[in-house]
């Protein structure tokens, strides 16, 4: 079942690697096991002399690698008059090598140099002659079987429960939205039960996008229904709510042009922005029901909501300065929100109160509130 689903998932256009131990474990190995006797065969007659324990004759050495430089200077020569130009550059590299290292034969303290090149040459060695007696000690009488894999192989790729784990790949960047999509889509059309991170970034994405979607939708229908229950007016909680919707209109096209996308830390700011900004309108209306003029930023009013929201866009905007790309991302929303909701509640808002009272509209009831301010006389000074 491993080897079926490996196949599968590596025939996905959005795949490119698909690691487990199954094939291994389930190919057929007959071919292997003549090839690793006759490996055997070979080997039974090699035999490596004990290791030079002593410290290296750096002279010796020098001249030795500065014979060879030459050869290799003499088989570039010939192979650039041949047009091999990928093995002239591994020929010249490995000359500039040996030259280098030379110099730092030179330039360092012999003794302490021939120490650790006797010691380099005694670890090499030993490490080969260890390759070769594994090599002539494999048993091939079967097949691999899962006991036979390293230990952090078998505990990597084989549960307890005996499954085997297949760990896909992507060609592309999952980090970006599209291709994650693209690739946790192809992989769930052949393991529907798939995990990962790629479909844990996805599920956890998208749950908490569409959490902060529902979360706007909830406080824009709170807030109606609260201006609604202020002023007693469908056309004011209309108008009490198109500084917010101007206002995101003209962040959506800032976040567009400033290529600011949307993303798990800037989200959140919706129903902020929202909240935020539907304020500006309940303010200007009030004072516009009040006094039946629509000339807000000359009274204290527009002053106040410019002040509030230069405020509000100062602290959100110094996160810009931010490092972390998601903190930056979310004071760019929420400084550029509150911006433009200010911007429309005192341009917008006041023209269009302007141009409905020319036409002789006004708010149906004074909001909550006004009853107790009218017994104020004539003398008494209104904010």
């Amino acid at each position: 079942e491993a080897v079926a689903l490996e196949a599968k998932f590596t025939n996905l256009a959005s795949v490119a690697e698909v690691q487990s131990m199954a094939k291994y474990l389930s190919e057929d190995p007959g071919r292997k096991l003549v090839k690793i006797g006759e490996i055997k065969r070979d080997l039974v007659e090699v035999r490596f002399a004990e290791p030079d324990r002593g410290p290296v004759n750096l002279k010796e050495l020098t001249l030795t690698l500065q014979i060879l430089r030459g050869y290799l200077g003499l088989a570039a020569e010939e192979v650039e008059k041949e047009g091999e130009a990928a093995l002239l550059g591994n020929l010249r590299s490995l000359r500039n090598a040996i030259g280098a290292f030379i110099q730092r034969i030179s330039a360092t303290d012999q003794s302490q140099a021939a120490v650790k090149l006797a010691a380099f040459q005694q670890a090499l060695m030993d490490d080969i002659r260890g390759t070769f007696d594994a090599l002539r000690h494999q048993d091939n009488r079967a097949g691999l079987r899962a006991e036979d894999l390293p230990e952090p192989l078998r505990n990597r790729f084989i549960g307890r429960t005996g499954k085997y784990l297949l760990q896909v790949y992507p060609r592309e960047d999952v980090w970006q939205r599209p291709q994650q999509e693209r690739f946790v889509k192809e992989v769930r059309s052949v393991a529907p039960e798939a995990t990962g991170t790629p479909v844990q970034l996805l599920e956890y994405t998208t749950l908490l996008k569409n959490s902060y979607q529902e979360a706007a939708i909830y406080s824009l229908i709170a807030i109606i229904i609260l201006v609604f229950i202020h002023f007693r007016s469908v056309t004011c909680v209309v108008l009490a709510l198109m500084p917010v919707g101007i206002g995101m209109l003209w962040m959506l096209g800032f976040m567009a042009w400033k290529n600011v996308p949307f993303n798990p830390a800037n989200i959140m700011t919706l129903p902020l922005v929202i909240g935020i900004g539907v304020t500006n309108g309940i303010h200007i209306l009030n004072r516009f029901a009040e006094e039946q003029h629509p000339s807000i930023f000359a009274k204290s009013t527009g002053k106040a909501v410019l002040i509030s929201a230069l405020t509000t866009v100062t602290g959100f905007g110094s996160l810009i300065l931010a490092e972390h790309q998601g903190i930056q991302s979310l004071g760019y929303v929420m400084a550029v929100g509150t911006a433009t909701c200010m911007i429309a509640g005192l341009t917008f808002l006041p023209a269009l109160l302007n141009l409905l009272s020319r036409r002789g509209w006004s708010p149906n009831k004074k909001p909550s509130g006004d009853d107790a301010q009218s017994t104020l006389g004539p003398e008494e000074p209104r904010y």
